[in-house]
């Protein structure tokens, strides 16, 4: 052990004789011979001066990412099945034609922060064979809180049911 300590001890003895500095940013990678008298006092007063920008810069980034990670959050989506029976309500007339329309209230779990887009689509559809098939389906009244899923059939198209899906994303 002690030629290893004699060694460190002479490194460290030809260290302090002969001082170098090298930049923090660039360069070469070559060590060159500084004659400040107190290179390593102005060595660290760099890194620290660095390292306090870096600090800076990471709660910067951070508060950044938790900004985005919040507005994440407040975006959802909500999604359900809605049965509608356009068949078995009165008929109307709208413009010239018999329709049977069926409108049911849908109500979120959970308001949204603000007017979600609303996708409808239809799932099964139960209809009388011996006529045309003409079916509507759709979203009315879009509020944060619900909206109106609708169905409507028109001439002698004969719906007993339709189960529509739809999806609401607050983006």
């Amino acid at each position: 052990m002690a030629p290893v300590h004699l060694c460190v001890l002479l490194v460290a003895t030809s260290c302090v004789s002969q001082t170098f500095s090298k930049p923090l940013s660039g360069g070469s990678g070559r060590l060159e011979r500084s004659d400040d008298p107190q290179p390593l006092a102005a060595v660290v007063d760099n890194l620290s001066s660095r390292l306090a920008s870096l600090e800076a810069s990471n709660t910067a980034l951070k508060n950044q990412v938790t900004a985005l990670e919040n507005q994440l959050r407040a975006k959802r989506c909500e999604s359900g099945t809605v049965q509608l029976y356009p068949h078995a309500q009165p008929p109307q007339q709208v413009s010239g034609e018999t329709r049977r329309p069926h409108t049911v209230h849908v109500n979120f779990d959970l308001p949204f922060p603000t007017q979600p887009w609303v996708v409808v689509a239809i799932t099964r559809l139960d209809v009388d064979n011996r006529f045309n098939v003409r079916i509507n389906v759709g979203a009315d009244a879009i509020s944060t809180s619900g909206f109106d899923a609708r169905a409507y059939e028109w001439a002698d198209t004969n719906t007993f049911s339709v189960s529509v899906v739809w999806v609401a994303c607050d983006i």
